[in-house]
């Protein structure tokens, strides 16, 4: 963040950026879950059929869902310890924008979260998803740079609310994201849509994950001219 006296009150760019990036990974992490089931019948047609397919058993829908979902988390234990040592050494608000880039598809600090969450609504074959959410996990050090800079901008008479504005970014984006996954696929709008841009006939899950590269386009805006 910009040098500011903390004392003076919040620096509401940085509180903004803060706030929108949180609400973005809580929105793409509630995302998932309403399409998880969908998206594993999708990879792998006939399950929970209890037939086989490629040679595995996949009448479990919730086994394959487990170990996708698990894989960012999994990403996120070596990767959160290198981003906070990496914020220190070099910033957060380098940090923050390398995270960002690594989300989705921007230059050099931002590609991580915008790769990461179109090459997963992209995919069609699980094992490679595997792979991607994995990666994801490793590139995204948000939530812990996040954290530490509400610290830094909030003072002794300020640090509860700033720790309000975290906890309803997170209510929000838990509120947004299963109803973003519905909408995103509904029957009338994915049709109309699929005339538009015909790769989403083939990728049905891929316009709730570009929505969310978008939600992370617009924070790393934020960061990179208003932080």
């Amino acid at each position: 963040a910009k040098s500011f006296d903390p004392e003076e009150g919040f620096h509401v760019g940085t509180l903004v950026s803060v706030i929108l990036t949180v609400i973005a990974l809580t929105l793409n992490a509630c995302l998932l879950l309403p399409c998880l089931p969908f998206m594993i019948q999708s990879y792998f047609p006939g399950v929970g059929l209890g037939v086989l397919f490629t040679k595995i058993d996949i009448s479990n829908v919730s086994y394959y869902s487990g170990f996708l979902l698990s894989m960012y988390y999994l990403g996120q234990i070596p990767g959160c310890i290198f981003w906070g040592w990496y914020a220190d050494r070099r910033g957060r608000k380098e940090a923050m924008i390398i995270i960002l880039i690594c989300k989705g598809c921007i230059p050099r600090s931002s590609v991580g979260n915008i790769v990461c969450i179109t090459g997963f609504g992209l995919s069609s074959n699980y094992y490679l998803s595997l792979v991607i959410r994995f990666i994801h996990g490793l590139t995204d050090g948000s939530l812990g740079v996040t954290k530490i800079i509400l610290a830094e901008i909030s003072n002794d008479r300020n640090i509860s609310l700033g720790s309000s504005f975290f906890f309803v970014s997170v209510a929000v984006g838990r509120l947004l994201g299963p109803l973003l996954a519905r909408v995103c696929t509904d029957e009338k709008i994915t049709r109309a849509l699929n005339q538009i841009l015909p790769i989403l006939g083939d990728r049905p899950f891929l316009l709730p994950f570009l929505l969310t590269a978008f939600c992370f386009i617009i924070t790393l805006v934020s960061f990179v001219f208003f932080s």
